[in-house]
């Protein structure tokens, strides 16, 4: 049996649903993508007033432009007052919030400023992001789901249930991605609806629709 199969089984077993989401993420705005995606990494996702959501709401409520969507606007924000309002986690022995304002900077330079100029297989806009110290591909895939690509985010909460689901002790990012497009692919769902119904099965969260 393949990984993807064994995942069916799981899935099936588990009663996961892969109900197609209407609200995920930040579509048509660039720079709540950006905070969101980066601010995630080794983080829980939290509430509005909390964790990674609740950071990126703080962004957005101090935030006199709408929507926020401008990268160069972004990049000249002031990196104190940036951290003061995402906090001191750090990633890659960096500051996420000094982080954001580099690979901000870095995809303006590849000609990435708003969200439609974002293209998920465009070698030059991924490499801005993963050439940047702190992140990778899976932040990268991310970044991209949250503005309404197609994709799986093989998270901490994903690979577990991978694990599980192929009878691993660990599946590497990479083989939990795999194994949940395929699987994705065999129900005849969206992968990152499956991404998602899985996560939100793992992290104990109802169901969105």
């Amino acid at each position: 049996m393949s990984d993807a199969e064994d995942v069916v089984r799981g899935v099936r077993e588990a009663g996961i649903e892969a109900q197609v989401v209407t609200d995920y993420g930040w579509p048509g705005q660039i720079e709540l993508a950006l905070v969101d995606s980066v601010m995630s990494i080794r983080a829980r996702y939290g509430t509005e007033t909390s964790g990674v959501l609740g950071r990126v709401l703080r962004y957005r409520s101090v935030t006199k432009r709408n929507p926020l969507d401008d990268l160069t606007e972004f990049s000249r924000l002031d990196p104190e007052e940036l951290r003061d309002l995402l906090g001191l986690q750090r990633s890659g022995g960096r500051l996420k919030s000094e982080i954001c304002l580099d690979v901000a900077q870095r995809l303006v330079d590849a000609g990435v400023v708003s969200a439609s100029d974002v293209e998920a297989d465009r070698p030059a806009h991924k490499l801005a992001w993963t050439g940047t110290v702190g992140l990778g591909w899976v932040t990268w895939e991310y970044f991209t789901m949250l503005l309404g690509h197609p994709g799986v985010k093989a998270d901490t909460m994903v690979n577990r249930f991978v694990s599980k689901a192929i009878g691993v002790k660990t599946a590497d990012a990479k083989r939990a991605h795999g194994a949940v497009t395929g699987a994705a692919e065999l129900l005849g769902v969206q992968a990152r609806d499956l991404d998602h119904a899985i996560w939100r099965h793992e992290s104990g969260r109802s169901v969105r629709r």
